[in-house]
Formats: structure tokens, C-alpha cells, sequence
């Protein structure tokens, strides 16, 4: 099976059967096929060829996904491309990715238009929207090309994704994602999210991001489900679960956390509401018990990465209970266990697996049906990733006596202060714990007598307040004295990937410029 094959057998099998939502129009899956095929053989018509690339940048829309459809039955290499992202960014993105087209929104094409002469390899643009000003259109392309399958050869083997990483840890680098690997992650993560081919599916997490294509939109897909793809804004995303009865959505912390406290979450009904994994970074615990008051104990802890099409590893929700007993209550923090078709170790330096129920910290390292064939044009880095026959996450994590795993750090964000491992994961729950804290970021910063010594940076609650001093004695009535903050630094919000992963690398370039550093 290839990814062409998920919107074929859509069309076959429920092919009046709305299955696409996208602002405010509703496509059946045959008018979803025939779509994409149009827009399959206009890409062949313009002379690509097998394996050649396709960026698109565009926000989530139907479009993006008729987009996606399509280059995977033409055989082509799709590139989602960050909306985001400046023009620096993009070209290098592009040209490294060596796109022949790009698929590009209206609100986009000024910003194209100025990098236009960079693009080393870039023949064709097609606009999506209105007055966008490119000579090809999406929509008259579709009205002009055949809406029969083009029958394009393609092998699982196939690269059909190149997302680029979100360069967290330095460059972006493009992960080689077979049609294969995209199957994989749909069936696999399809059936630990437990999705059934009636249920209504919202992709509010950015296509472009693995987490909106990969988790959250191929499980539903795959599946057949009715599927609204819309930009995530919280309170319309609220009145949407009310409106269409959604029965599954995938989110990261951050969408949690500004729908959880958002002021009008009780004005709506969630009870058609199945299943919400999250992904991208944790959920700190104290936000987990409040948001399962409010949206039920729907929520499933999922842990992957770009390298892997998205998902890995699955809490379950009867794993774990707000309200539970002890060990329920602790599992809250855990990333659970591998899911079905995939393998996940934790392992120390010499790759032995790390001892259970101890707290001994190893890398964790992963192997599976969904992990990429490696990284693009970068046969260094990927065999460093591969090293052992296993991949390389760089996340440091310790294993319970029932074999769930529990993520302590980046090995990169790891903080070492007077010979000392501190983990700032570890003080950040215990920040999120605060009456007054609603975001909160821990990081290592240079210290000329202990090395590194421990800052916070903290995001108050509205109409909250609370000093320095108050943040780090709290920290010291739950910590061991080592683990405490030294300093606290108070802003209006923490730095962001387009993901919601907090980008510690630039809090921590500001107090690191000029000194030698692994940790930028």
C-alpha cells in the first residue's frame, strides 16, 4: 500500500461520505480523489518527474492535503514547507530539498516573489486563493487536467515526505520518509488512538509540522473518518468540537493549556469527545489534572519526532487517572510504551538498557516500521543518528518497573552544575505546581564558580503575581536545595517552534554568546 492508495480507497468505499471540512466547503472522498488526480497529472503535464520535489507552503486547507494526495500519485517527493518561516529560511529549505514546484498560498506570494531568484531549482508556482498573482492557478488546474488516476507506478520504498526538522538543535535537516513509513505510522497510530471510520477527526496542528500530517491527520485518514482541517485559534476550535460532535483531535501542551484556561471553556458541550493524544513536548502534570476535569480522561501521552513520521511510543488513558491511585497518579509524567510495529530502548553509553524501576537516565533509541530511510543529502549525520542499527533521539529518559518510559531531558538540555545532572524537566513541574506560574522554561546558564547554575523563566497568569525570591523558595520546599533556580527572569511568553516546542537554544544563546558552549 502507498499513500495514494488511502484517498483511493476512501473514494471507493465511501465515496459519498463527506471527507473533507476545510473553511466552510465540504468535499466527499470521490470528489477528494478526483481533485487530486486532477492536480497529479497537471504536475506530470508541467514535465516532473518520479522522485523530483514539491513544496508546499500553505496553512491547513484542503488544498494542502488534495496537494499531498496528489504528489504521492504522481510518484513526486512532497516538501511541507513552514509557514513561519522568513525568506532565509525557506530558500534554504528549497534549494537544499532541490524543489521544481511550489504550491503557494496567496498570503505567501510576496514573500516568494522576493526570494524568487534564489530559488536555484524552482520552474513552476502555483497559486492557491485569489489574486495571488502566479500564472498557474490551483483551481483552473484543476479544471483543465483530467480527474482520472494517472496510475503512476510508485513503490512503498518511494520517498513520499521530506519535512525538515525543526532545527531545535541546529540546522534544519530534511528526514527521509518513505510511503511506507507515512502507511506505517497511519496504521499504527490509527489503532492505538483507537479511531473507527464514523468518527468526525479535527487537524488543528499545522500540516506542515509532522506532528498536523503524520499524528494527527494519516491516522484519521487512513480510517476514513469525516476530517476538518482548520487553523487552530482556541476558542473557535471549542465552538467546532461542539458544532460538528468531534470525536478525536491530536494537540500539543501548548493548544491544551490556552483551551484549558481559556475563559469561556465552560459555555461548551465536549462530550462527543473520544480520544485527544498529545505530542511535542510534555504535559506538565498540574495541567493534565485540569484539563481531564474539564475535557474528561480522554488524553493519551505520545511521544515521536520528526525521524519517525511523527508517533512512537503511546500512554493509554486506563494506564493513568488524575484521581487514580498512587502509581496511576505517576504515570502521568510518562511517555508509555512503544506502539504496536515499533521497538523503543533506553540505553547508557555502551547500549545497555538502562535498569528498571531505578532512576538510572539513558538515551532513548528507537527502531520501527515508520523510521526514516535517513537524512537528506547527509550520509554523516545519518549514519551518527544510526549508530548500533538503532535511532539516535538524543532524549534522556528512565523506565518504571512496568516498562513505561519517562523522558527527563534533551541530552543537550541537561544542565550540569558543580559536577551536578540537574533535569529541567524535573523543576518545571514542579514550577507548573505554582498558583501564579502559567509557562515555564528552565535552562542553564554560565556560572564561573559552579559552571552552569539554574535560571527560570516564567510566564505569570493573568492577574497573578508573584516576586523571584516567593518562585525559588517554592521550588526549595520541593526540591533538593541543588535543584533550585538561582535566578528567575519573568516575560509575557516563552519562544516557540511553529510546533509549540519551547526554543530553549534561543533563551539560552542570550546568556551564552561569547563563551564556549555544547548546550547552543
Amino acid at each position: 500500500m502507498v499513500v495514494g492508495d488511502i484517498v483511493r480507497n476512501n473514494a471507493r468505499n465511501f465515496p459519498n461520505k463527506i471527507g473533507i471540512i476545510s473553511n466552510g466547503k465540504k468535499f466527499t472522498w470521490s470528489e477528494t480523489d478526483k481533485r487530486s488526480n486532477s492536480i497529479a497529472n497537471a504536475l506530470l503535464k508541467l514535465g516532473l518527474k518520479k522522485q523530483e520535489g514539491v513544496g508546499i507552503l500553505a496553512p491547513n486547507c484542503n488544498q494542502w492535503v488534495e496537494t499531498a494526495f496528489a504528489v504521492a500519485k504522481a510518484g513526486l517527493r512532497l516538501v511541507p514547507l513552514n509557514m513561519a518561516f522568513v525568506g532565509r529560511e525557506l530558500s534554504y529549505i528549497i534549494n537544499n530539498a532541490k524543489i521544481k514546484t511550489l504550491f503557494i498560498d496567496s498570503s505567501k506570494a510576496s514573500l516568494i516573489n522576493d526570494i524568487r531568484f534564489e530559488l536555484k531549482d524552482v520552474e513552476h508556482i502555483v497559486g492557491i486563493g485569489e489574486k495571488h498573482g502566479f500564472f498557474l492557478d490551483y483551481e483552473e488546474m484543476i479544471k483543465s487536467n483530467s480527474a482520472k488516476d494517472p496510475e503512476v507506478p510508485v513503490s512503498p520504498d518511494d520517498i513520499f515526505l521530506l519535512p525538515y526538522t525543526s532545527g531545535t538543535t541546529g540546522q534544519a535537516k530534511g528526514a527521509m520518509l518513505t510511503h511506507a513509513n507515512n502507511i506505517a505510522e497511519a496504521l499504527c497510530a490509527g489503532w492505538e488512538f483507537r479511531l473507527l471510520p464514523h468518527y468526525v477527526a479535527l487537524t488543528a496542528l499545522p500540516l506542515y509540522f509532522i506532528g498536523g500530517w503524520g499524528g494527527s491527520a494519516l491516522p484519521a485518514l487512513i480510517r476514513g473518518c469525516t476530517h476538518i482541517f482548520m487553523n487552530f485559534e482556541p476558542e473557535l476550535l471549542l465552538q467546532t468540537i461542539q458544532k460538528e460532535k468531534v470525536n478525536y483531535t491530536l494537540l500539543v501542551p501548548t493548544m491544551i493549556n490556552m483551551i484549558t484556561n481559556h475563559p469561556d471553556v465552560a459555555k461548551y458541550d465536549y462530550s462527543s469527545l473520544k480520544v485527544i493524544p498529545f505530542a511535542g513536548s510534555p504535559l506538565p502534570v498540574q495541567l493534565w489534572i485540569k484539563a481531564a476535569k474539564t475535557f474528561g480522561n480522554i488524553f493519551q501521552s505520545i511521544y515521536g519526532l520528526t525521524e519517525v513520521c511523527a508517533t512512537i511510543t503511546v500512554l493509554q488513558p486506563e494506564e493513568v487517572h488524575p484521581e487514580g491511585d498512587e502509581k496511576q497518579q505517576k504515570r502521568l509524567a510518562s511517555i508509555g510504551k512503544p506502539m504496536i510495529g515499533s521497538s523503543a530502548r533506553v540505553v547508557d553509553e555502551d547500549m545497555n538498557d538502562v535498569r528498571t524501576g531505578s532512576d538510572q537516565v539513558g538515551e532513548i533509541v528507537l527502531r520501527g516500521n515508520t523510521v526514516m530511510k535517513g537524512y537528506w543529502k547527509d550520509p554523516e549525520t545519518t549514519k551518527e543518528t544510526f549508530r548500533g542499527g538503532w535511532l539516535h533521539t538524543g532524549d534522556l529518559a528512565r523506565v518504571d518497573e512496568d516498562g513505561n518510559i519517562y523522558i527527563t531531558d534533551r541530552q543537550k538540555d541537561m544542565i550540569i552544575s558543580g559536577g551536578k545532572n540537574v533535569y529541567p524537566r524535573e523543576i518545571e513541574e514542579v514550577l507548573y505546581k505554582h498558583p501564579a506560574i502559567l509557562d515555564a522554561c528552565v535552562i542553564g546558564i554560565p556560572d564561573d564558580k559552579w559552571g552552569e547554575t539554574i535560571k527560570a523563566v516564567i510566564v505569570l497568569k493573568e492577574g497573578k503575581s508573584a516576586t523571584s525570591e516567593e518562585i525559588i523558595e517554592f521550588c526549595k520546599q520541593n526540591l533538593a536545595s541543588y535543584k533550585k533556580p538561582t535566578s528567575v527572569d519573568m516575560v509575557k511568553a516563552l519562544p516557540r517552534t511553529s510546533s509549540g516546542k519551547i526554543l530553549k537554544r534561543a533563551l539560552r544563546e542570550q546568556y551564552w554568546q561569547g563563551r564556549d558552549s555544547k548546550l547552543v
